[in-house]
């Protein structure tokens, strides 16, 4: 299996990377780096024998950050690289992975975020609402070694046992710890005590599902907002959120919700979003699967309070 890394920039390229090298390590996957030019710029990709290391505006040259994002790659993972020209950063990455049949896409957070660690950008948004395979967003400064546990973000919607279903294969195959949570955005009301009796219910039924050989935890935060509820969730630097597609999304394309989109402005560690038409079965050769609509109120995943 192959994952198509974004390596644009030194700062989020490290980032995704980073990321990338992690869940490789778990799949035993191959990774393929990708710089994107515009098909306007100059430097014609196709022949790397002139680039002589830097662009005329003074930038490191796409060869020279590839062989610097190369060369951050551990010698046990399997690493090519790739430079592409599209007419924008995230079009390139759709087709290479298209063209390499990838399992998932990686890429890091926008630089331009003052105070949270993910800031959504637009080649991150583009893929976000148009990538046919499974995105993969890493935070800034993220440095995590390896995956230690999945979060599946389960809900009450329809698409709920596919977001079991493929937070368990990952897990699984990773043979680490899986986490069921649910966030509860309760907005002015201090607790309601049953939306968290219902929720809790909800994630025991559907943690009875699984094979009793399984290493199932579940996990309720409560908050105003979605933002609130991520900051008193315990997390761990080896976590990864697994979050469903949009019921927005068309076909088998992505749409990240509103929900998502709530839980990145304070989430500390990566996120994955699928496609909601992806099998469970894919997720397990590389986190594509089909985890519902991720756009609901209340609760993360498809859940409502």
């Amino acid at each position: 299996m192959r994952y198509v890394v974004g390596f644009g920039a030194p700062d989020t390229g490290g980032d995704a990377l980073a990321l990338a090298v992690a869940i490789a390590r778990a799949q035993s996957a191959a990774l393929d780096i990708v710089h994107v030019r515009r098909r306007s710029e100059p430097f014609n990709p196709s022949y790397p024998e002139q680039d002589p290391g830097a662009d005329r505006g003074g930038r490191p040259s796409p060869r020279t950050l590839l062989d610097r994002a190369r060369a951050l790659v551990p010698e046990d993972v399997e690493a090519r690289t790739h430079i592409r020209a599209a007419s924008s950063f995230a079009e390139g990455l759709m087709a290479t992975a298209q063209q390499l049949n990838a399992e998932l896409i990686v890429v890091g957070a926008s630089s331009s975020g003052l105070w949270s660690r993910f800031s959504v950008g637009t080649v991150a948004n583009h893929l976000l609402h148009s990538s046919a395979v499974p995105v993969a967003l890493a935070p800034r400064g993220y440095d995590a070694p390896r995956i230690t546990r999945i979060s599946a973000a389960i809900g009450s919607r329809p698409g709920a046992q596919a977001v079991l279903d493929t937070g368990l294969a990952a897990a699984a195959r990773r043979r680490v710890r899986l986490r069921l949570i649910s966030l509860l955005a309760l907005g002015n009301v201090k607790d309601r005590p049953e939306a968290r009796r219902h929720t809790q219910r909800m994630l025991d039924e559907a943690a009875r599902t699984l094979p009793t050989t399984a290493r199932v935890d579940t996990a309720i935060a409560t908050g105003k907002t979605i933002e609130n509820a991520i900051d008193r969730m315990t997390w761990e630097p080896g976590d990864v959120v697994l979050v469903g597609s949009s019921r927005l999304a068309h076909g088998n394309r992505l749409f990240m919700g509103s929900t998502a989109s709530k839980m990145l402005r304070t989430l500390p560690v990566p996120m994955v979003v699928v496609p909601k038409s992806a099998t469970a079965a894919s997720v397990d050769a590389g986190d594509r699967g089909g985890t519902g609509d991720a756009d609901g109120p209340g609760a993360a995943g498809q859940g409502r309070s």
